[in-house]
């Protein structure tokens, strides 16, 4: 067992026994037993209600009503952490996908600048069966791309294996900020004051919660896979996948 699987299991330990903590917190709240804590659960006024002040009682809001069951508040709770570790998930994924997403950009730019480039201004590549396109995919005259020196010129394969990776951490991107948006929308149920949600939509929540965070795992390993391609210390060669290309007679005379 490595240094992070134990790290992993005494922060698991310590947040179940905050939990439990909370849990006990909150039952000495509703019974009036006064262990020397703030109050974690429940405002003044709802410490007072539980306390016989009716007009106190009268002065709380539904949310404040429901939280006054211990039942309610344990779970209400576990969703309201559930949704702060499941955000900062996401939080941490966008982040290695906007680092990721720069350094694919600048290799692109950089195959872009090694690439051939014809008298109109149009880069281009040769695919491995000797053909060769444009960097926006359309075929070139072989007219136009005669007696090319191709030595050391970045091939078709490599250049789209980086707009493939692209593509793939846009996608990655847009799902993780959807479930980012998602889980926004169930804080603001959390945190309606007005309309609680009852126990049956709580625990609704949290299978969704921990559905995203299940899937926010996987969007990392995803990531892991392409951040392997663009790490500093391997060779270019090594950055993206590719095939040997044929490669076309040198001709004399020519400087593209």
């Amino acid at each position: 067992m490595g240094y992070t699987d134990e790290f992993t299991i005494i922060a698991k330990a310590q947040k179940e026994r905050d939990r439990q903590v909370d849990y006990d917190d909150h039952n000495n709240a509703l019974r009036g037993t006064d262990v020397g804590r703030d109050l974690r659960f429940l405002s003044p006024e709802a410490h007072e209600a539980v306390n016989g002040d009716r007009k106190a009682k009268k002065g709380l809001d539904p949310l404040e009503l429901a939280l006054l069951s211990a039942e309610y508040a344990q779970m209400y709770n576990l969703v309201l952490d559930g949704n702060r570790d499941a955000q900062n998930a996401i939080t941490d994924l966008g982040d290695r996908i906007d680092l990721l997403m720069d350094k694919v950009n600048e290799r692109i730019d950089q195959t872009l600048d090694k690439a051939v480039t014809l008298p109109d201004g149009r880069k281009v590549f040769m695919h491995e069966d000797g053909k060769v396109y444009t960097s926006d995919d359309k075929p070139v005259d072989p007219v136009h791309v005669a007696g090319i020196d191709w030595t050391d010129r970045p091939t078709y394969n490599e250049y789209r294996a980086l707009l493939i990776d692209r593509d793939r951490l846009q996608e990655i991107r847009d799902e993780n900020d959807q479930n980012s948006l998602r889980l926004g929308e169930i804080r603001d149920d959390l945190e309606n004051r007005d309309n609680p949600l009852s126990q049956n939509q709580l625990q609704s929540h949290k299978k969704e919660q921990e559905t995203i965070g299940d899937r926010t795992d996987e969007l990392k390993g995803r990531v892991s896979q392409i951040e392997e391609r663009y790490d500093e210390n391997r060779e270019p060669s090594q950055s993206s996948p590719s095939q040997s290309i044929a490669v076309a007679p040198k001709a004399e005379g020519l400087n593209f």
